[in-house]
């Protein structure tokens, strides 16, 4: 017996989800703010009660990006550094 394929992806990407949701009716309901995809909908992420929402995405998105160039560690090195104004330098 074999075992049935899954597909590759389970869920629909969020490109996928935004192209349903621009086959919506153009009516009143689906004008309003709450049919926006959350997502998709610039003034819900910018309400402060998602603050920690957008702290986790500014966490994860380095993370993902490292992974996707194959960057499996880093050194974070603390400090200062004092660049002078290119008068000084010049000097």
């Amino acid at each position: 017996m074999t075992e049935p394929k899954l597909p590759k992806q389970a869920f629909p990407s969020a490109e996928q989800d935004i192209d349903a949701a621009r086959l919506m009716p153009d009516m009143p309901q689906t004008r309003s703010p709450s049919y926006r995809l959350a997502y998709y909908d610039h003034d819900f992420l910018m309400r402060d009660e998602l603050f920690p929402v957008r702290l986790q995405l500014e966490m994860i998105k380095p993370e993902l990006i490292q992974q996707e160039n194959g960057i499996s560690s880093t050194r974070v090195i603390f400090g200062s550094t004092r660049i002078p104004d290119s008068d000084s330098a010049k000097e």
